[in-house]
């Protein structure tokens, strides 16, 4: 009998070790809630999370109105004592190739941390993140004009240059690039309108770009000048 319970407390006291040595697969989770106003300055909310067991982990925000806007899918996390951190700044990322981040409009979302155990294990948590004063429309070129649309830099005066004009309703960092046939690019990128002191103002932007394919008429290696004028 003696022998019996000295067998049933070290078959409880292996449990409970075995117990012990099991981390939880997610955990401390947060913040609860929290409010993002971004303005472009690098506003953000860092979403935090900890592993306790190898895992895939997605996490993604839900709109009031149902949308989905998936910000990690499936990224593989080991067991760490260091917390993850997902540094979200009011975007997210788009299916277009172009566009790839667009701004979240203004409300209230959950964002939900899932993560998936090697063993097939799932966990979930959940927190609240306002999002306000973010309804910017987004960046969009109107009016692009190229002329004249055929070159012949030769210094003879005529048709030496083309300029690039485009209007812009906010402001925007603006990449030009030029291709050749056989499929060379060079690349410019200037930033037009950022010290707007009006939306009106902004709005009234009109950009320009001299491009002239001389080397010896070029000034940087894209031989772009940005220039502007209202």
């Amino acid at each position: 009998m003696r022998l019996f319970r000295l067998l049933i407390g070290l078959v409880l006291l292996a449990s409970a070790l075995a117990a012990c040595g099991t981390s939880q697969l997610l955990a401390n989770v947060g913040p609860a809630t929290a409010e993002l106003r971004p303005s472009g300055k690098g506003e953000h909310v860092d979403i935090s999370y900890t592993v306790g067991q190898p895992a895939k982990v997605a996490i993604y925000l839900q709109a009031a109105d149902g949308a989905r806007y998936n910000l990690r899918a499936g990224e593989r996390r080991l067991v760490s004592s260091d917390p993850y951190v997902l540094r979200f700044d009011g975007t997210a990322p788009t299916n277009d190739p172009v566009l790839k981040r667009r701004a979240l409009p203004s409300g209230s979302y959950t964002y939900v941390v899932q993560a998936t155990g090697d063993d097939g294990a799932q966990a979930e948590s959940k927190g609240q993140i306002m999002i306000t004063g973010s309804d910017s429309p987004p960046p969009m070129i109107e009016n692009l004009v190229v002329a004249p649309a055929t070159i012949s830099p030769n210094a003879d005066g005529i048709d030496d240059v083309a300029e690039i004009t485009y209007h812009l309703p906010v402001s925007a960092t603006v990449d030009i690039t030029f291709k050749s046939m056989c499929g060379t690019a060079k690349r410019s990128t200037t930033r037009c309108c950022p010290m707007a002191s009006t939306p009106t103002l902004c709005a009234r932007k009109i950009a320009s770009a001299i491009w002239s394919s001389s080397p010896a008429r070029s000034q940087s290696p894209a031989a772009v000048s940005p220039k502007s004028r209202f």
